[in-house]
């Protein structure tokens, strides 16, 4: 069962996320990660994929903060509810 350090990962990943800096989330990701992003519609695979979206949304938004606010542990499993804020 996953527990306190998965959510500490998490953790980790959104602070990177926020940081500013697009190659910060590299740490917490493999090269054949997706990211399935729901508003944007669309699916990244792999990390220089990822790294590209994540560069836009800087270019777009450079003050994204990304901040976990719930965690949900399974098995195997861990789901993240999140807020997202930005300056123009």
């Amino acid at each position: 069962m996953l527990g306190d350090t998965e959510i500490e990962i998490a953790k980790k990943l959104f602070a990177a996320w926020s940081s500013g800096d697009p190659d910060a989330p590299a740490e917490f990701l493999t090269d054949d990660a997706v990211l399935h992003d729901i508003v944007a519609g669309s699916d990244k695979v792999g990390w220089p994929a990822i790294r590209e979206f994540f560069q836009g949304a800087l270019t777009i938004s450079p003050g994204v903060v990304l901040e976990p606010d719930a965690f949900w542990l399974g098995e195997s499993s861990l789901a993240v509810r999140w807020h997202m804020s930005a300056m123009p």
